[in-house]
C-alpha cells in the first residue's frame, strides 16, 4: 500500500491517500473515511466501505441478497437497451449488461482542508461498444464541530456517437447507497417535511437523509444525499426504502427518459451530488447549512 499524499487540517490531523493496484483509501487522522474501489472485475467503481468519524462502517457491499449492490455508487438499468445495474458475470438479471469502465486517474490531491480526486470512466454496453464517456469527480470535506464528513460527485456524460437514454420504468437508479445491515428499518425523512419511505419513496426534494442503528454501542448514523440546484430536473424523485434492507437513490430519471443527444461533446450533462456521513441522528440545522453551500458551488 503506497501513500499518495498528505496534509494537515487546521486542527492537527491531516488527509491522505493510500493507494492500492484496484482501490484507493482516503485517510483522516491516520483514519480510513473510505474506500474507492475501480477493481476492472466489478462492474463499476463504487465506495465500499464509508466509515463515520468514530470509525463504523456505514454501506454494504455485494450482499447476498442483492450482489449488485455496491455500498455507494453510480448505476442505472435501462442504458439503450443495456443493463447498468446487475454485474455482467452475475447469473441473473437481463443477457444485456453493461459495464462502467475505470480508465484512469487525471487528478489526485490533497490539501489542507480536503482530499479530491478526477477520473475518467466509460460506459461500455453489452456488446462491448462504449457509448457514454464519464468525467467524475470526488471532493472530501470534513466538519468536526458536528461530527460529519461529506463528499462530493460531479459527473460529466458525453455521448460518444449516438443518442444516448436513460429509461424510466424501473424506480431505482442513479447514484445510489446501500446501508449496513444493522441500519436496515431506519428513518427516512426529506427537506419537504415528509417522513417514512412511503411518503419520501418518488417525492421530489432537494435532500433525502436515512437515519438507522449502528452495531454495539455506537448509536445511529445519518446518511443524507442532496441534489443540486442545477442538476438537471432538480429537485430529483428519491427512491427510498427501509426493509428488507435500507436503500436511497437520486433517480433522476424517474418520472421521465433522460435523453442525452449525440452532439453534446461541446456541452457535457452534468449532475452534482453531496453524500453527508454524521454520527448520529439527523440534525436539520447542519443539513441545511451544508446544503446552501453546497448549492453555492459552480
Amino acid at each position: 500500500m503506497a501513500s499518495v499524499e498528505k496534509h494537515s487540517h487546521r486542527d492537527g490531523k491531516s488527509f491522505q491517500f493510500l493507494m492500492e493496484p484496484d482501490r484507493l483509501w482516503v485517510l483522516f487522522g491516520a483514519k480510513p473515511l473510505l474506500c474507492y474501489v475501480f477493481n476492472p472485475e466489478r462492474a463499476r467503481p463504487f465506495c465500499h466501505p464509508l466509515y463515520t468519524l468514530k470509525g463504523e462502517v456505514v454501506t454494504l457491499d455485494a450482499p447476498y441478497d442483492h450482489l449488485h449492490h455496491t455500498g455507494l455508487y453510480m448505476a442505472h438499468p435501462e442504458v439503450n437497451g443495456c443493463n447498468f445495474w446487475v454485474d455482467p458475470d452475475l447469473p441473473y438479471g437481463p443477457p444485456e449488461k453493461g459495464r462502467i469502465l475505470h480508465e484512469a486517474f487525471e487528478k489526485l490531491a490533497c490539501s489542507t482542508t480536503s482530499a479530491e480526486w478526477t477520473e475518467c470512466c466509460l460506459w461500455q454496453n453489452h456488446l462491448g461498444s462504449p457509448i457514454l464517456h464519464e468525467m467524475r469527480k470526488v471532493k472530501v470535506q470534513v466538519a468536526l464541530e458536528f461530527e460529519a464528513w461529506h463528499m462530493d460527485w460531479t459527473f460529466h456524460w458525453k455521448a460518444i456517437s449516438e443518442t444516448v437514454t436513460f429509461g424510466s420504468q424501473t424506480p431505482y437508479h442513479g447514484l445510489s447507497y446501500r446501508c449496513a445491515r444493522s441500519m436496515n428499518l431506519g428513518t427516512i425523512v426529506n427537506s419537504e417535511g415528509k417522513e417514512g419511505p412511503k411518503e419520501c419513496d418518488g417525492s421530489s426534494a432537494r435532500w433525502c437523509a436515512y437515519t438507522g442503528r449502528l452495531n454495539g454501542r455506537q448509536g445511529e448514523a445519518t446518511i443524507v444525499m442532496m441534489d443540486h440546484p442545477k442538476n438537471p430536473r432538480y429537485p430529483t424523485p428519491f427512491f427510498c426504502m427501509n426493509e428488507p434492507f435500507g436503500f436511497l437513490a437520486a433517480a433522476f430519471s424517474r418520472n421521465e427518459p433522460f435523453v442525452i443527444s449525440a452532439d453534446n461533446s461541446e456541452n457535457p450533462v452534468t449532475f452534482r451530488y453531496r453524500i453527508i456521513v454524521a454520527q448520529g441522528g439527523l440534525d436539520r440545522n447542519l443539513v441545511e447549512r451544508l446544503f446552501d453551500e453546497f448549492s453555492e458551488l459552480a
